[in-house]
């Protein structure tokens, strides 16, 4: 419960993903219109059947970006939601959702009083605005300097996966560290394990850790949203 303990609106967080306070974020597209929203996955979607099913598919599909890849299941995701999104207190994740349609999800762990990293950034289906996982990113990054407070937030991304690490460039991220990764097997389940950064990877694999100010992200506001930012949450 350290991580708890740790950030001022950790009671909140818990309120929120337990169903007990309401959060939406909205997500504005160029012009400020809004062209989706961010919904903290809540205790309430683990007795909805559908949505482990439709996100294991979107992680079976994206597995290859990931450290940890493993064959899905409903009832696994349904269990990691219980065990992991829900029940950590420095974790939070959200469904992107168009005007009309489910998307995607991204969200963010390890949660302190200064940092926090970007995690879960699926995009599973098309629909909606062409940039809507742009802007999605955007909105929260936004929500947590401004509602959590934050100084920094880091990302992780696999060297085999430029279009996360362009995305997260152009939202002023910055490579700070590459580390070597080493592949192991177990149990039917691949895993990537970092190493230490300056040292070579047997497999040829690099996992490079992006970092993000509050001041940089700041900076890009304008450029993001020119006709001024509209944000709600």
């Amino acid at each position: 419960m350290a991580e708890e303990a740790a950030h001022p609106r950790a009671g909140w967080i818990k309120a929120v993903k337990s169903g007990r306070e309401a959060l939406s974020i909205d997500v504005p597209g160029p012009g400020g219109e809004i062209i989706g929203f961010l919904e903290p996955v809540t205790a309430a979607h683990i007795a909805d059947p559908e949505l482990p099913a439709r996100m294991t598919r979107w992680r079976n599909a994206a597995q290859r970006f990931f450290l940890t890849r493993f064959p899905g299941s409903p009832e696994r995701t349904r269990a990691w939601l219980e065990s992991s999104v829900l029940s950590e207190p420095g974790r939070m994740l959200f469904l992107v959702r168009s005007p009309k349609k489910l998307v995607g999800q991204c969200g963010f762990i390890g949660l302190n009083r200064e940092s926090a990293e970007l995690d879960n950034l699926i995009r599973g289906e098309m629909g909606g605005h062409p940039r809507l996982m742009y802007y999605a990113e955007a909105a929260l990054l936004s929500w947590i300097f401004e509602s959590l407070d934050l100084s920094t937030i880091s990302a992780g991304v696999l060297s085999e996966n430029p279009m996360a690490g362009d995305l997260h460039a152009s939202l002023g991220f910055r490579v700070c560290e590459v580390l070597p990764l080493s592949r192991s097997e177990e149990d039917g389940a691949c895993r990537l394990t970092p190493g230490r950064a300056g040292e070579p990877s047997a497999d040829g694999l690099y996992y490079n850790v992006m970092m993000l100010t509050r001041e940089r992200f700041t900076a890009l506001l304008e450029e993001i949203w020119p006709n001024g930012r509209k944000f709600s949450g």
